[in-house]
């Protein structure tokens, strides 16, 4: 008889069961459709050879007029700058203080050292960069003048169940151990310089601007942002040269490229809005008696009380003040008029009142904290008139997110935030819903995506500059970066659903829709990111599943040229389709679960530790976190659960060395998690998985065979597979499962496996497979 060609249609059809999918494809893992065939997708082979730390949450890339190429890449620990093979750590500092006296304190035989430093504003796992400290307790200074993970809130506990102050203190881990107890050291004159708060790894959806803290204590501080108390997600965009970044419900921070790749993103309050030559030749005045100065800018100065300004160019003194003093920066103590301003400058009162400073006296006003947003959830660059404009953010005046405010800056400068006749810096509050979820641009708009529906925000020009109208309801996105612009259309995952929008937002059919969600970890949406792939008309949603552990580790993608989906599984914490470079990009999520008590422990002089870690794919000189593990060997939680360095290792072990001696060689160490440094990926690059093998995996729904009242003896399967892009003896399986009835167990029939005449089958695709049998009987 005739062979049985097997053609199912492109696209994968998951929901129903096997039989239902019948004429279709029912299961994949790494393949795609393209022209109506199955083929293996590309592969990923590294960005750079460097790693990060931190899972990646945002990836953006751009080209300076120059020609330098930079991404932005911002982690749950970190911010970076990545030119070349480099990431450059740019991550802001949130405070810079110098401590009372002696804040250092140490303990005879451990690396563990207390800090104290009133109303410190820091979380666990913050980083802390310690200056001008001086040897204590046998610690030299070079080890306490670094930069160090934050490992613990407070003090030692002494007989009670948590430790003392932890708003007051904090403990670190040197990279040596304390040979005498020291409860006061360090000497007088010991810094420390804040990295913005790490926020947490996993989504809290009671987290946030609602809730905890939020609004209370100092404007600045860990306890008034809500960075803190939710997943730290990042939104980056590039202003020309030069970088915007900022994490949800935290401030708004600006990377100059013409600082250097050294100099670190700072606040947009301390960017500088205006220098001006002031007007006249007294532009400054001063009073007999005290030690408060006027200063007069006839052009409006728009400063607000409590900004920084920095006046130069004053010559000779003024009612006995000299020059050198009013020649300062100085902080604005009151606004009297439009025109004047009002400082402190400390020191010896005046002589007399006067005025004077020359006719070159130059005021450079920086943003300040009064006019810019100081706490925002999403910042974005506009197409049109280059406006900075931040979504859910703090009105002007208030120290108080918005979650529904939508402010702007001036047009072609970022510091320039008060609303004025002479610039075009606005803001509106949106009129439906409680919170901004995300924006995204368009072509000729913004779409804003609120927990109710979507808000397209328009440019307009003067006087309002930009216009809001509501476009849709009823539908919004799973996380803030679930929506992605392809093919001049946008593409959004929602709860349960996914949608385009051309103007107005439309559900997509899509039958692999059930098999999505019914494995979504919907507590921790916030994770989804949207990316696509061009060159071969791909959108792609990698999300968290139920059956995972809280990190991305699936995919569905929509073909919009196909119009057909398919899924499967890969671990990538952000994807961006990186239009200057030639590939896509994707960030790991490189978290190894461990077995039981992985940690051994030796009693050397300083300690080498041992975790059995299968596979664990990390080299001499690559750091990584444990997460999780219990005290082993007299070695406690906090020093095993922190940032280590490889020393050694083998195909299943890494070595990493402790400051502190264990007491016993002993193993131990609990459930344990290996969270590794993270890296990026060029997608479609080669073939494999970064160097290893990739296995691409497709299986069609059930075939009938006559109209299901048959049974067949299979003599021969004739393959139709491409071979392609190599040359060797690597194979596809071709395998046939088998049942009497739909509600049977499948069970393997045959197989066969397929190679090329020659070499290697690098990429394979799958044409008409046909089938030579005959009826026969049931035995």
């Amino acid at each position: 008889m005739g062979f049985t060609k097997i053609s199912p249609q492109a696209g994968v059809v998951r929901d129903g069961t096997r039989y239902s999918a019948k004429g279709s494809w029912y299961e994949t893992d790494k393949v795609r459709f393209r022209k109506g065939f199955a083929e293996k997708i590309g592969g990923w082979a590294r960005y750079v050879g460097s790693r990060f730390t931190g899972i990646s949450r945002k990836i953006h890339d751009w080209k300076t007029d120059s020609g330098n190429a930079y991404l932005g890449v911002g982690t749950t620990d970190k911010l970076y700058v990545n030119q070349g093979s480099t990431y450059h750590d740019i991550t802001p500092v949130r405070l810079s203080a110098t401590l009372g006296t002696n804040p250092v304190a140490t303990v005879d035989e451990t690396a563990v050292v207390t800090i104290s430093h009133t109303s410190h504003g820091a979380v666990i796992g913050d980083y802390v960069t310690l200056a001008s400290a001086a040897d204590t307790g046998g610690i030299v200074a070079a080890s306490l003048n670094t930069t160090h993970r934050i490992v613990a809130l407070g003090a030692p506990p002494v007989g009670a169940a948590a430790p003392a102050s932890p708003d007051d203190k904090y403990r670190i881990v040197c990279n040596a151990q304390a040979t005498s107890t020291v409860s006061a050291g360090g000497g007088s004159s010991v810094t420390a310089a804040y990295e913005i708060n790490s926020g947490l790894d996993e989504y809290v959806r009671s987290g946030g601007w609602s809730s905890g803290t939020w609004g209370s204590g100092t404007w600045g501080s860990a306890s008034a942002l809500g960075q803190a108390t939710q997943l730290r997600l990042w939104s980056i965009d590039n202003f020309g040269d030069d970088m915007l970044a900022c994490v949800r419900q935290g401030n708004v921070f600006y990377w100059d490229e013409s600082d250097g790749t050294s100099t670190r993103a700072v606040a947009l309050s301390d960017r500088t809005r205006r220098t001006i030559t002031l007007a006249g030749s007294s532009p400054v005045s001063t009073s007999s008696g005290n030690t408060v100065i006027t200063v007069t800018d006839k052009g409006g100065h728009g400063a607000g009380v409590g900004d920084t300004v920095t006046i130069s160019g004053v010559s000779g003194a003024i009612g006995g003040i000299s020059a050198a003093r009013l020649n300062v920066e100085m902080t604005v103590a009151s606004t009297p008029t439009k025109t004047t301003w009002t400082a402190d400058i400390g020191g010896s009162n005046a002589s007399g009142t006067a005025s004077g400073g020359g006719a070159n006296v130059i005021a450079t006003y920086k943003a300040g904290v009064y006019y810019t947003p100081v706490a925002a959830l999403q910042v974005m660059m506009s197409d049109v008139a280059r406006h900075v404009i931040c979504f859910g953010c703090n009105p002007i005046g208030s120290s108080t997110i918005n979650p529904l405010f939508v402010r702007w800056s001036t047009s072609e400068n970022a510091a320039q935030w008060q609303p004025l006749s002479t610039n075009s810096a606005g803001g509106q509050e949106l009129s439906s819903g409680s919170e901004i979820i995300g924006a995204l641009m368009t072509r000729q708009e913004i779409l804003i995506f609120t927990d109710v529906g979507i808000q397209s925000m328009r440019y307009s020009g003067s006087p309002f500059y930009f216009s809001f109208t509501e476009v849709a309801r009823g539908m919004s996105m799973v996380s803030p970066n679930a929506a992605v612009n392809a093919n001049g259309r946008i593409f959004f995952m929602d709860r349960g659903s996914f949608y385009t929008y051309t103007g107005t937002a439309q559900k997509l059919t899509c039958p692999i829709l059930s098999t999505v969600f019914d494995d979504f970890d919907e507590t921790q949406s916030f994770k989804v990111v949207a990316g696509s792939n061009p060159d071969f008309g791909e959108v792609i949603w990698v999300y968290p599943s139920f059956s995972g552990d809280g990190e991305n580790d699936r995919y569905v993608i929509y073909n919009y040229v196909e119009q057909v989906w398919y899924h499967g599984t890969l671990s990538r914490g952000t994807w961006n389709h990186a239009g200057t470079k030639i590939y896509p990009l994707a960030s790991s999520i490189l978290i190894q679960d461990l077995d039981d008590n992985p940690i051994t422990t030796t009693t050397d002089a300083t300690s080498n530790v041992s975790i059995a870690a299968t596979a664990h794919g990390l080299d001499i000189g690559d750091t990584f976190r444990l997460i999780g593990a219990s005290a082993t060997g007299g070695l406690e939680a906090l020093l095993l659960n922190n940032e280590h360095t490889v020393v050694s290792v083998t195909s299943d072990a890494i070595v990493f060395t402790i400051a502190d001696t264990a007491t016993a060689a002993t193993g131990g160490g609990g459930t344990v998690q290996l969270y590794k440094t993270n890296v990026l990926y060029n997608h479609e690059s080669g073939h494999d998985d970064d160097g290893s093998a990739m296995t691409a995996y497709i299986e069609s729904g059930d075939m009938d065979l006559g109209e299901g009242d048959q049974v067949w003896a299979i003599n021969r399967i004739i393959p139709d597979v491409e071979f392609r892009d190599g040359d060797s003896a690597d194979e596809v399986t071709i395998s046939l499962n088998g049942h009497n009835f739909p509600g049977d167990v499948q069970a393997s029939l045959t197989s066969a496996a397929i190679t090329p005449s020659t070499g290697q089958a690098y990429v394979w695709r799958l044409g008409f497979v046909r089938l030579d049998g005959r009826t026969d009987g049931r035995r």
